[in-house]
């Protein structure tokens, strides 16, 4: 089972990709039951899970995660508190929720990770790019 926790709550895919959610019910939501993962990710009060075929499928407090957007798709994604990232297949990121936080347009990243740190008001994000041996991080 993969699992990631939120602020009060935590979710994972059983090994058929169907997720699971436990914890304050008003954080982690009913997860949808028809869909199957091969990623999920927890933020502050709300879950994404990554279908398969690369589309973000969101559940949780509404204002906190917002839609994912349509027409997109991952090969990765994070959730922090507020928000969540997507890594796209051609390595350039794109971040949704409040605030909507504009990942740098001119560069290509391998990875992401977005914070859910408490008492920090914006998320950190540790990316890596082909060619660079440092991982910078991007407040």
């Amino acid at each position: 089972m993969t699992l990631s926790s939120g602020a009060h709550h935590t979710c994972g895919l059983r090994p058929d990709g169907s997720p699971v959610c436990w914890g304050l019910g008003y954080t982690r939501a009913s997860p949808p039951e028809d869909e199957r993962f091969v990623s999920i990710s927890s933020g502050g009060f709300h879950t994404c899970g990554l279908r398969a075929d690369g589309v973000p499928v969101c559940w949780g407090l509404g204002y906190t995660h917002a839609s994912p957007p349509e027409d997109e798709r991952f090969v990765a994604i994070s959730s922090g508190a507020p928000r969540t990232c997507g890594l796209r297949a051609d390595g350039s990121l794109l971040c949704w929720g409040i605030p909507s936080i504009p990942a740098p347009d001119d560069e290509r990243f391998v990875s992401v990770s977005v914070s859910s740190a408490v008492g920090h008001p914006l998320p950190l994000y540790v990316v890596t790019w082909a060619g660079q041996t440092e991982l910078p991080l991007v407040i």
